[in-house]
């Protein structure tokens, strides 16, 4: 029992240094992605000697696991020969452990191929990333390139934007200048409309007046003519006054003398 779990740790441990060196390979390759952008020739040299380095160990493994595969399997064999038939538990024990052994040596064979065919798929990968890379450096160099000549334009653009917009101030204040000299005009012609309304008002006022004054001198030479003609009545009226006095007073004299007469008589 002790001598088949030390060959069960021994295979243990082969399938810990296949897994331990796929995953060394999977993380040297991430490696070669991150880094190759900056340091494309260095890691290149450094991807070839881990990939040989690779292939050493897994040549390595797979002649240690053959080796041992077959030493166990003779030393087992031997084991169980001087043992005799009689420890039939034993012998099925030994064929199942040798089964075990051939078909993870076969595993391990079969990693080993699809460990080969990774590799040759990251040498295609590492050509297209590499290839890439340098698309991308002459696509960065190019657009430097577009943006220097950016930069310049949009310097260039920047100087004859403050131009045009010193420009623009002085337009913006002539045109506020204008403005105001034109809101001025506005309220004087306001001012102008306003008078010449207010004019038309004291024209038709003296108008008016003047055709009032001419009535009223009219109406005065009428009342003065008739003045005239009322004074005339009035001095001819006084005058007739007058002698209907006298009249009065003849006719009284007469009244007298006659009464006078015909008393006598």
């Amino acid at each position: 029992q002790k001598k088949y779990y030390g060959l069960c740790t021994k295979f243990s441990d082969i399938e810990q240094w296949m897994e331990d060196n796929e995953h060394y390979s999977h993380k040297s390759r991430n490696a070669l992605v991150s880094d190759e952008d900056d340091h494309v020739s260095v890691h290149s040299r450094g991807s070839l000697r881990v990939e040989e380095r690779s292939e050493k160990d897994f040549e390595k493994g797979i002649r240690t696991a053959s080796s041992l595969s077959a030493a166990t399997v003779a030393s087992l064999g031997g084991t169980f020969s001087r043992r005799g038939s009689g420890d039939t538990s034993i012998s099925i024990d030994t064929e199942a452990s040798i089964r075990e052994i051939k078909d993870s040596s076969a595993e391990v064979e079969e990693k080993y191929k699809k460990a080969m065919v990774s590799n040759a798929q990251l040498d295609n990968e590492k050509t297209n990333f590499m290839y890439q890379v340098e698309t991308l450096q002459d696509a960065l160099l190019e657009l430097e390139e577009q943006l220097a000549e950016s930069k310049r334009q949009f310097e260039e653009k920047s100087k004859d934007f403050e131009r045009e917009k010193h420009a623009h101030a002085i337009l913006q204040f002539q045109f506020m200048e204008l403005k105001e000299a034109l809101k001025q005009k506005e309220e004087l012609l306001d001012e102008i409309r306003q008078l010449q309304q207010k004019q038309e008002g004291f024209v038709r006022e003296i108008t008016d007046l003047q055709e009032t004054v001419e009535w009223k001198e009219k109406k005065i030479g009428a009342l003065e003519r008739q003045k005239v003609f009322f004074d005339s009545l009035r001095s001819e009226r006084d005058d007739l006054r007058e002698e209907v006095i006298l009249l009065k007073e003849q006719l009284k004299v007469r009244l007298n003398k006659r009464t006078n007469t015909s008393k006598k008589i």
